[in-house]
C-alpha cells in the first residue's frame, strides 16, 4: 500500500514531527510505500522525499501555495492509496488535526475570523470525502 503525508517543514522539536517519524518506522516495518510531501524534510531511508516549492513571504502566502503546489505535485506522481495530511490542504483523505479538541476550536475561531482565515480552514469536503 502507498501512503502520502503532508507536513509542510520538518522541525526536531516539532511533535507532530515526532509522531509522523514513529509512525513512518512502524509502517516501514511492515512494508508500506511512504511518500512525504513536504517543503522541508530530513532524508529518511525508505521514504520517497517530494520537494513542495512555497512563497514565504507572508504566512497567508505560504500557506496558500503550499496548497497549490502540494497538489499539483501529487498529481505529476501516481496516486497514493491513501493521503494523510498534518497541514491545511484541500487534498487529502485525512486530515489530522494537532490537538484533540481542535476541530471544535477551529469552528469557534472561524466565527470570529476575517474571510481569508475562513477559506483557510481545514474543515474541507475533498473528493467528496470530509476531513476533520
Amino acid at each position: 500500500m502507498r501512503l502520502a503525508f503532508i507536513k509542510k517543514k520538518y522541525s526536531v522539536h516539532g511533535g507532530a514531527e515526532r509522531y509522523l517519524q514513529s509512525l513512518i518506522k512502524q509502517l516501514k516495518q511492515a512494508d508500506f510505500e511512504i511518500h512525504i510531501f513536504a517543503n522541508e524534510w530530513e532524508k529518511d531511508e525508505g521514504v520517497v522525499f517530494h520537494r513542495v516549492s512555497i512563497l514565504p513571504l507572508t504566512s497567508f502566502l505560504s500557506t496558500i501555495t503550499f496548497v497549490t503546489n502540494v497538489k499539483k505535485e501529487m498529481n505529476k506522481n501516481t496516486r497514493p492509496d491513501c493521503v494523510i495530511s498534518f497541514e491545511r490542504t484541500t487534498c487529502q483523505d485525512i486530515y489530522r488535526a494537532g490537538e484533540g479538541c481542535h476541530a471544535e476550536w477551529l469552528k469557534i475561531r472561524s466565527s470570529i475570523e476575517s474571510l481569508h482565515k475562513r477559506l483557510s480552514s481545514p474543515l474541507f469536503t475533498c473528493a467528496g470525502k470530509k476531513t476533520f
